[in-house]
């Protein structure tokens, strides 16, 4: 899991360095750079993508995404423990930066720092050993000790990020980039009746769900019928949410050629219920569970605002599954819910008080001990609405 990202130059992130555990909440006031955090996580999972620049074209330049617009360089520093899972488990502790920037009136990326760092299973950082480095004063690619020799390469610094681009991956970039490129990340999940999630998709093998959220009734339709683990999940949940009133979930063929839809037993009704009429309550709550009971979790689930549209009754439900789902990934929330904060008893998630001083945002882990003891007579909910959490900070 990530166990330190350090962010320099990106929108409101100035300067800082965020300590995730394995369930976290981000709270703070709006404007904060909550959505910030999540956003440079979305703009991280590029790089081994090798579609940085497309994605830096889409947020308007690096100027326009640089802290204060001042097209200063973005540097991003990950630390933490990857894994391969499968029959032989492979772990290693890395850590990876990159600093770019970009040149010229086309815009022209920039790598300036790049390097990629293996180190021992005691985490002993004085112990690394590097993978690849390089600079743009050497136009390099270095490999060896911290401090041992460098073999200095003809790759240019305008090339773009070379994590993932090797023609055969690298120990221990291997393990970055699958776990990168398997983030799962969900910022904006639009249910309104317009959106593609309502509508039958043509028949695909899915198994995760998509950002946008839109591919549910595809990942379903996989998962829903082949893993019986997941099955039971889904119903349990539904049965929590909407009690003896659920009966099932369908997926069948649609009237269209390799189309599938996907619709919903209900004891009272004789005919089943279609995704275009359920409530966009119903079918977000639907789309949450189904992230978070994946039997293949992804390393990383980071979503905005889960509380967006949910009846309360439903955030006990989906902070016990986000808690399940802990225990196979790292999940990370950000809310401004403490009805949702109210649902996490016992064992409180790490919480990040996230705001904005002087145009820059702010990070500040509670410590565990001291808000356990908060707790023992106050919920994390209650501490949140009266501004205690925030004093901590």
């Amino acid at each position: 899991m990530i166990e330190e990202l350090t962010i320099k130059g990106y929108r409101s992130l100035k300067d800082v360095t965020w300590r995730p555990g394995k369930l976290n909440v981000l709270i703070g006031p709006n404007g904060g750079g909550k959505s910030n955090l999540l956003k440079a996580l979305a703009l991280l999972r590029n790089v081994p993508m090798d579609r940085l620049e497309d994605a830096i074209v889409r947020e308007g330049g690096v100027q326009s995404m640089t802290w204060d617009g001042r097209g200063d360089p973005v540097s991003f520093r990950l630390f933490g423990q990857f894994e391969l899972g499968g029959s032989i488990e492979v772990k290693e502790t890395l850590a990876y930066e990159l600093v770019f920037r970009t040149i010229g009136l086309l815009n022209v990326l920039r790598v300036d720092e790049e390097w990629l760092v293996k180190y021992p299973p005691s985490g002993d950082r004085d112990a690394g050993e590097v993978v690849f480095n390089r600079k743009a004063d050497l136009s390099d690619v270095s490999s060896g000790s911290i401090n041992g020799p460098r073999f200095l390469g003809s790759q240019q610094n305008t090339a773009g990020p070379l994590l993932g681009r090797h023609r055969e991956l690298l120990p221990g970039e291997l393990l970055l980039t699958s776990a990168m490129l398997r983030w799962s990340l969900h910022h904006d999940m639009p249910v309104d009746k317009d959106s593609e999630i309502r509508k039958a998709p043509i028949t695909q093998q899915a198994t995760q769900i998509a950002d946008d959220g839109q591919n549910l009734v595809a990942v379903l339709h996989t998962l829903y019928t082949s893993s019986e683990g997941f099955r039971r999940d889904v119903d349990d949940a539904m049965r929590a949410a909407f009690g003896d009133e659920y009966r099932e979930l369908v997926v069948v063929p649609a009237a269209a050629d390799q189309r599938v839809q996907l619709r919903l037993r209900w004891k009272s009704l004789t005919n089943l219920q279609s995704a275009a009429d359920l409530s966009d309550g119903t079918l977000r709550f639907l789309l949450l569970i189904s992230i978070l009971a994946n039997p293949d979790p992804p390393p990383l689930i980071a979503i905005d605002e889960p509380e967006t549209g949910l009846h309360p009754a439903m955030l006990p439900i989906l902070a016990d599954f986000a808690r399940q789902a802990a225990a196979r990934s790292q999940v990370v929330f950000s809310t401004h819910s403490s009805q949702f904060l109210d649902a996490f008893t016992n064992d409180p998630p790490i919480t990040t008080i996230v705001r904005s001083e002087d145009g820059a945002t702010n990070l500040t882990n509670i410590d565990g001990d001291e808000l356990k003891r908060w707790l023992r007579e106050f919920s994390l909910g209650s501490l949140y609405r009266s501004n205690e959490l925030e004093s901590m900070a």
